[in-house]
């Protein structure tokens, strides 16, 4: 991969644009400490939300981590209990591109022995701490306040220790064709069941001697030809054959290549609880089905959303969402979207209409805004007396799962067609 593939971004003021400059690392105060101490400091510069769902809202918990395979660069968390590892490299060090990715699955092996009270030690020890006190705890309590559990916290972090549960990056200035030599390293050491998530951080800035006013543009590299992401787990404690292993065949159209996320592992342990085990099986098939009837899955805070994207226009339509309660929710979506792009909306109320009605109990509703009573939207909803957050669950979909995604393939061609006409 190229340093030159992306233009330099412009600065536009008072109608004159002026081009950012990159910065080199291969300036002397710029080096690898350097770019720890700006993430360290700076927790939005890395997009979890983006990378993987379940770990939005990590921020950084120390520098140097110690581990019996020599420290992490970088240790994050959020108030979820999702640990990341974060090892910076500035690819100008050719021993960095032989060796960082045998580094970070190190740490990973061994902190998936860890117990909770291990953790906590490693991070006080990172920061010379010499209280008494839970820093954790203390922390996402500040920060979550009443919403903040204790007791279910340090229950996930001890969950994702045991498993392994990590999300683990490599943040680097530019990501070149080294990168082919990990995806090799990877995939001929199966056994070891890693892939990771690369990073790489293009930093600019207006002139030479501005070191105070940067310009930083993370960028994910997933899914490319040379590197395959997807998130580490390990099954401890013991041997190589307690490790599973995903590692997706891009050339494989095979359902069982589809790769498999921390996110939809949260997800289906929840409904698993709050639901059932039927549940854990539809909304497995569900996932199996995506990609042959032209939709992707969009991770939000509830759980899976089902999409539509028009390949010329590239506006989106929500199909629904299966929640973690159980239910199918933001089917106003498709009809809200009808009525923007000012599309005739038959088509997206024979869709509800047919989805509510596999559903025993559900139908379709008017709302309206509180003051004045205008016309909002229509959407499935469920029981009697029902409000505008009211949805029907979705295990009934379940025995008719078959003629669900029928109805979802005939509004997705009627949205095909009406967007096609307009264009």
């Amino acid at each position: 991969m190229k340093n030159d593939q992306y233009a330099s971004p412009l600065v536009i003021r008072n109608g004159q644009a002026t081009a950012l400059q990159r910065l080199k690392f291969t300036e002397r105060d710029f080096d690898e400490n350097w770019l720890q101490q700006l993430l360290y400091e700076n927790h939005s510069i890395l997009p979890f939300s983006e990378i993987e769902p379940a770990f939005s809202g990590s921020i950084p918990i120390a520098r140097e981590v110690p581990t019996a395979v020599g420290p992490i660069d970088l240790l994050y968390l959020n108030s979820k209990g999702y640990i990341s590892l974060i090892e910076t490299k500035l690819w100008r060090n050719p021993e960095a591109r032989r060796t960082v990715v045998a580094q970070i699955i190190d740490y990973a092996k061994d902190m998936a022995g860890w117990s909770y009270s291990d953790l906590v030690a490693a991070i006080n020890k990172a920061n010379k701490s010499t209280g008494n006190t839970d820093p954790l705890v203390e922390l996402f309590e500040q920060i979550e306040e009443d919403e903040f559990d204790p007791h279910i916290f340090i229950d996930r972090v001890s969950k994702n220790l045991e498993k392994g549960r990590f999300l683990l990056a490599i943040v680097g200035d530019g990501i070149h064709e080294s990168i082919i030599e990990m995806s090799l390293f990877l995939q001929q050491t199966p056994h070891l069941g890693y892939s990771l998530q690369l990073i790489e951080l293009a930093i600019y800035r207006e002139t030479p001697e501005d070191n105070q006013n940067l310009f930083i543009q993370p960028r994910i590299i997933a899914r490319t030809k040379e590197i395959t992401r997807a998130i580490v787990e390990i099954r401890t404690s013991v041997s190589p054959k307690d490790i599973s292993v995903r590692l997706p065949d891009e050339r494989s159209t095979a359902k069982s290549s589809r790769r498999k996320r921390i996110t939809e592992d949260e997800f289906l342990e929840e409904i698993a609880s709050s639901v059932g085990p039927d549940a854990v099986d539809f909304v497995k098939w569900v996932f199996e089905q995506t990609e042959d009837h032209d939709l992707t899955i969009d991770w939000g805070n509830a759980g899976p959303m089902l999409k539509y994207e028009h390949p010329e226009t590239g506006e989106q339509f929500n199909i629904g969402q299966l929640n973690k309660r159980g239910e199918l929710t933001t089917t106003h979506s498709l009809h809200y979207r009808f009525k923007k792009l000012g599309l005739p909306t038959d088509a997206c109320l024979e869709y509800l209409n047919t989805v509510s009605g596999l559903i025993h109990g559900a139908y379709v509703k008017d709302f309206y805004t509180k003051s004045g009573g205008q016309f909002r939207f229509k959407k499935i909803t469920f029981g009697d007396n029902p409000g505008p957050n009211t949805n029907p669950p979705f295990i009934p979909l379940y025995l008719n799962k078959e003629k669900w995604f029928e109805a979802i393939d005939i509004v997705i061609e009627r949205i095909r067609n009406l967007l096609d006409n307009l264009e």
